[in-house]
């Protein structure tokens, strides 16, 4: 007699569908870094964001706590020393202070500048010189809806590539205003710093934590 198999796939799939277990993955060591990003713009003061680094995982994400205070921060320039001191400007997007070191001796075209920074026995040193040649544009459009995890807002995109000689690259940063509508991603940007209206009052009500 011949025997038949019968295969139930359905079965086997709620059977496995039903099986859960929780893997704790272990860790590595983590040893914290120095994180330091520099903005040396003719016309400007030097400004200096000098952090300390956590891991990917880590629940520390408060700006107040990665700063590294009491840092000596210095901009040399020849015989000249602009000494850098500790600041803040306030996020409204995220409702967080943003901390760096900020100069007071406006940066020149074409000078050669060294960071100097002393945290604790470490010395921290950095060289440019500010004679980057300006950039050919290729084009510029313009988009009416342009998204982002900001949400969905229009913009005007500059079309350029950088030049291959060049080790100093070009950025560009634009700021937009923002309110309670909003969005991040998908779903309503919630922060007290954006600023609120009642719905039975024309007035509107800031808030915003104390900076440093």
């Amino acid at each position: 007699m011949k025997k038949i198999f019968i295969i139930l796939p359905v079965a086997i799939t709620i059977l496995f569908s039903n099986c859960q277990k929780d893997i704790i993955v272990p860790q590595p060591p983590y040893n914290s870094r120095v994180s330091i990003q520099g903005l040396m713009e003719p016309d400007s003061v030097p400004v200096i964001y000098f952090n300390k680094t956590v891991p990917y995982f880590s629940n520390s994400t408060n700006t107040a706590d990665l700063v590294i205070r009491s840092a000596t921060v210095k901009i040399i320039n020849g015989s000249s020393t602009d000494v850098l001191t500790l600041d803040s400007t306030l996020n409204r997007i995220n409702c967080k202070y943003i901390y760096f070191y900020k100069g007071t001796q406006t940066v020149q075209w074409n000078t050669t500048y060294k960071l100097s920074i002393i945290s604790g026995s470490e010395t921290y040193t950095a060289t440019t010189t500010t004679a980057v040649p300006p950039v050919i544009i290729d084009s510029v459009s313009y988009t009416s809806t342009f998204k982002d995890i900001y949400g969905e807002h229009e913009g005007v995109i500059v079309y350029f590539r950088d030049i291959p000689s060049q080790t100093n690259y070009y950025r560009y940063e634009m700021l937009r205003p923002v309110d309670a509508t909003t969005k991040f991603r998908e779903s309503p940007l919630v922060t007290p710093c954006l600023g609120y209206c009642l719905p039975t009052s024309i007035s509107c009500a800031i808030s915003h934590p104390s900076s440093i």
